[in-house]
């Protein structure tokens, strides 16, 4: 018979089988008080751990966080632009007309107009027609550049509403989930108060009950101690 049975029966907490009964030198020799305090110990880590584990909280899976479908990158040189865009160089780019343009500032609208037609008429490396050309297809790469961040934008419009749509979803989902496991956990508490009020109506009960037995069978001592010192008094001892 194992140590542990032995502890238990000595203590009292356990029936054992009558070929499980060892005689000893001491029958009545109590158990080791460490044995048993280890044994429940023991037991308790086994069965009330597992009665007590916490539940586990489930919720439903987060959408994934919004991402931007293309990366808008902001500041980028025109010049690098229009060379992606596949504009061409100009013998006298529209840029540089403007340039001009914004020195004779001082001149009235057809004054000005008049000495870029001299200029023009001046120099045989290039014509009005060159820089004209170049804002037109600069104008149209802008255009395109411009129609790129229009759709870009509706996209993300489009995917953020998605996106928001998707996680009232969750919330609506997780507070309906979390909200349900919370009633279960106030079910559960609600049924582990009750059974702590019941093992302490339990405890006050046998409590009251030893204290009636003690005070009964106390009273039945004195009682007959009281009878016996009759005789004492009737049949006193000489000195």
């Amino acid at each position: 018979m194992s140590r542990w049975k032995k502890a238990l029966a000595k203590a009292g907490l356990l029936e054992l089988d009558g070929d499980e009964i060892e005689p000893t030198a001491s029958e009545d020799t109590p158990a080791d008080a460490d044995d048993i305090d280890r044994i429940l110990a023991e037991t308790k880590a086994l069965v009330g751990d597992a009665e007590a584990a916490p539940p586990v909280v489930v919720k439903p899976t987060p959408p994934k966080i919004f991402e931007p479908l293309v990366e808008v990158v902001e500041n980028v040189e025109l010049d690098a632009l229009f060379a992606q865009s596949g504009v061409p160089e100009s013998p006298f780019p529209a840029e540089k007309l403007l340039k001009v343009l914004d020195g004779l500032r001082a001149l009235d609208p057809g004054t000005r107009k008049a000495a870029i037609l001299a200029m023009d008429a001046a120099d045989e490396d290039w014509t009005i027609q060159d820089p004209l050309l170049d804002a037109n297809r600069k104008i149209a790469a802008l255009d395109t550049a411009r129609e790129r961040l229009t759709a870009t934008a509706a996209q993300a419009e489009a995917k953020a509403e998605t996106d928001l749509a998707e996680q009232e979803t969750y919330k609506e989902e997780a507070s309906a989930t979390i909200r349900a496991q919370i009633a279960d956990l106030e079910k559960l508490l609600e049924t582990e108060l009750n059974k702590v009020a019941e093992e302490k109506a339990t405890i006050h009960a046998r409590l009251q009950e030893t204290r009636a037995a003690c005070t009964r069978e106390s009273a039945r001592y004195e009682a007959e101690s009281d009878r016996l010192k009759s005789l004492t008094l009737t049949f006193p001892t000489e000195s």
